[in-house]
């Protein structure tokens, strides 16, 4: 019997309009179970730091911000990787360095056949860490100065983000010597530095230094619970190029690559080495 017709006769009429409503329903269900499934890919159900620890990594408490950046630097690792076609499948050995209470490390989903570390000058953090994020790294405290617990050419991958934005300038020269050392030839580092817009504006005589010199290490910005050297460091391109050259071939200098706040420095450590 022709559906047009049932819809005349008052019993199937009101059948045909609950199965239509079902159907809706249905459409409805589904779209929010996708909805929560995506949720669900996107949440990696591991514990979530104190308050205290959020703060010192992202300068606030706010759980959703602390997740959000953190996922949002892996994907910019992932995109800055891409441009020098690599990617975290291609690495056997990882360094955070600065890993904080796991904000990154928590969102790369390495294969059990991959070794990843995390270090850090905040051993609250690492202890943190330790305990609750145990299984997805191996965590170290590191003393402000050289050297890490780690044998020469151990890592092929590096990053360090927000970091060299804190160091004076002496303390970073012996940081990228480091970590120079405990990177294989060929082995890639990548470390942010502030971007240009970053410098205060009402310091207009300490910009023009910075412009001048190439790296201005800007006293005031402390982070309670980190080490009073811990202030905010700036570098001109022109200074990267000049100096960190000395320590890796930099490939490129992306500006505001990571979260659209910082800019990446991707290195490269020589494989002959001069």
């Amino acid at each position: 019997m022709p559906h047009q017709f049932l819809k005349k006769l008052p019993y199937f009429k009101n059948l045909i309009l609950h199965l239509e409503t079902l159907e809706h329903e249905n459409q409805q269900l589904k779209a929010q179970c996708e909805l929560w499934q995506q949720q669900f890919k996107n949440c990696d159900c591991l514990p979530l730091p104190p308050p205290k620890l959020m703060t010192r990594a992202g300068g606030g408490e706010d759980l959703d911000h602390f997740l959000g950046v953190g996922r949002k630097i892996t994907w910019d690792l992932k995109k800055l990787l891409a441009g020098i076609n690599r990617s975290f499948d291609s690495f056997h050995s990882l360094l955070d360095f600065g890993c904080g209470c796991g904000r990154i490390l928590r969102f790369l989903k390495l294969s059990p056949e991959q070794m990843l570390a995390g270090t850090d000058i905040d051993r609250a953090a690492i202890a943190w860490n330790t305990q609750y994020l145990g299984s997805l790294a191996q965590f170290q405290v590191n003393h402000p100065l050289p050297p890490l617990a780690y044998p020469d050419q151990h890592f092929d991958f590096i990053y360090s983000i927000s970091v060299f934005t804190h160091l004076p300038e002496p303390m970073q020269f012996l940081w990228l010597a480091e970590l120079k050392r405990i990177l294989k030839p060929g082995g890639i580092f990548i470390a942010t530095i502030r971007h240009e817009h970053s410098f205060p504006l009402d310091q207009p005589a300490a910009r023009t230094q910075w412009q001048q010199e190439g790296f201005y290490y800007l006293k005031g910005h402390h982070t309670s619970g980190l080490p009073k050297y811990y202030q905010a460091a700036f570098h001109t391109q022109a200074y990267l190029q000049t100096h960190w050259s000395q320590y890796f071939n930099l490939l490129s200098i992306q500006p505001r690559a990571i979260n659209n706040h910082q800019d990446a420095v991707i290195c490269e450590k020589p494989v002959v080495q001069i």
